[in-house]
């Protein structure tokens, strides 16, 4: 069954988001939709996004001792009003999509010479 996931902002305001049971519940409240809840966040949504900032900058500071002209990181974001946070998981696998790009030749000047 789906839920929706009720996180406060830190300025009040609050996002909805919907998110795959995984056991009991807390604070359930009746949304009004046939098979879905409401289950509000024991934690601010910024919070929630914090707890996967230590895996990006452990990625992206690895990234950068390449010295690439560009790099991109994509991955998904699981929400959890128990635990706030995750990078999302396919199958048993946490998933992160990495694009690396380099302008020109990595070692021009050994080329040059």
């Amino acid at each position: 069954m789906k839920r929706i996931g009720q996180f406060e902002m830190t300025d009040g305001d609050y996002v909805m988001i919907e998110i795959d049971e995984v056991g009991g519940g807390s604070s359930v409240i009746p949304a009004g939709r046939v098979g879905e809840v409401v289950d509000q966040a024991k934690v601010h949504f910024e919070d929630a996004l914090h707890c996967v900032l230590p895996a990006l900058k452990r990625v992206t500071a690895t990234l950068r001792e390449l010295q690439p002209d560009a790099f991109e990181i994509a991955f998904g974001i699981k929400f959890n009003t128990q635990v706030g946070a995750m990078i999302a998981a396919i199958a048993s696998e946490a998933n992160l999509t990495v694009t690396v790009k380099w302008n020109k030749d990595m070692d021009e000047s050994a080329h040059t010479s």
